[in-house]
């Protein structure tokens, strides 16, 4: 009889063993996917028949693409990571790359037309580049579209002194400024769900929306958050808060 009972007992312990090595295989097998980064292939649909050169940015990597005529579109990217599609004829439109996305062959992003007034569009497309033909290499400094107007408008001869003059140096600088910005509230928001900044940082619910576009404008939390230094990220935000809270006080 007691060699039944610990038979018995050696095979519950064996089998716990196996449970627990599944268990950890299963998910070190999670984590692995879901810090692997995986090649996106989408497909942006809008109501404009040329869909060529609408800008594909993600936000965590920096890396950037741009569509083909037909809308398409290939990204490395991971799950979490948040993808920021622009153009000048339409509206910007922020995706998180979920889990389900990696199943998919094609994940399809609705964009739809804005409307603004220009005074002037100039578009240059062409095959040929300074990369393409060997004159500057890959790993060359790339620019975002806001920077990439403001070194247009401050480099050459006559260029910089008439864009200075007329006020338009300025305006792009602004540009770039609102750019950062709003690859910070993406991140802010990501990072931090709403609850979290009426519960611990005792923001009024109704100004929580005001207060991440003010705490964004910092430049040292903008830092924090691109590197996902969320430690800091959040001693930051404690002084801001208090900040923000006499603001929103005093005005009452």
């Amino acid at each position: 009889m007691r060699y039944f009972y610990q038979n018995k007992s050696n095979e519950l312990t064996l089998k716990h063993f196996y449970l627990q090595l599944i268990f950890i295989l299963f998910l070190t097998m999670a984590q692995a996917q879901n810090g692997a980064t995986y090649q996106i292939k989408g497909k942006v649909n809008a109501d404009i028949s040329d869909l060529e050169g609408i800008n594909v940015e993600n936000v965590e990597s920096e890396k950037t693409t741009v569509t083909d005529k037909q809308g398409y579109f290939y990204i490395n990217a991971r799950v979490g990571e948040t993808l920021v599609l622009s153009s000048v004829q339409l509206k910007k439109v922020y995706r998180i790359i979920n889990e389900s996305d990696l199943d998919k062959e094609l994940i399809y992003i609705l964009m739809s037309a804005k409307t603004v007034e220009l005074k002037e569009v100039v578009i240059e497309k062409s095959e040929i580049n300074a990369v393409s033909v060997g004159i500057v290499s890959k790993d060359q400094k790339t620019y975002t579209p806001a920077e990439r107007k403001v070194r247009t408008a401050t480099t050459g001869l006559l260029d910089p002194l008439l864009n200075k003059i007329s006020g338009r140096t300025e305006m792009l600088k602004k540009e770039v400024v609102v750019e950062k910005n709003e690859k910070a509230l993406v991140r802010l928001e990501y990072l931090f769900e709403e609850n979290y900044f009426v519960e611990k940082l005792k923001i009024p619910q109704e100004y929580v929306k005001g207060f991440q576009y003010y705490a964004v404008e910092n430049v040292d939390l903008q830092n924090a958050l691109k590197t996902k230094n969320k430690t800091l990220a959040k001693f930051l935000m404690i002084n801001l808060s208090k900040e923000y809270i006499q603001t929103i006080q005093s005005k009452d």
